[in-house]
């Protein structure tokens, strides 16, 4: 059996995915991971100030981890 993973942690897994496949058009891989980092750190810096959302360390990590299998395919030699 699987185990389950929280909503919230998806639903950062898969904003990730999608912020790297857009902007993997525009930006190198390395630069687009960073905006990534970037773009995850400043959403849990923003519910921390703002005291509208939970910060949560895991929920940065997730959002970096929808990027990263991306960023590791986009990276590989051929």
């Amino acid at each position: 059996m699987l185990p389950l993973i929280p909503q919230d942690k998806a639903n950062h897994v898969i904003y990730g995915m999608i912020i790297y496949y857009i902007v993997q058009f525009i930006l190198s891989p390395v630069a687009t991971l960073a905006l990534v980092v970037t773009f995850a750190i400043s959403k849990e810096v923003h519910d921390w100030l703002s005291k509208k959302g939970t910060p949560e360390f895991l929920d940065f990590v997730s959002t970096v981890m929808g990027a990263l299998p991306l960023y590791i395919l986009e990276t590989l030699p051929c």
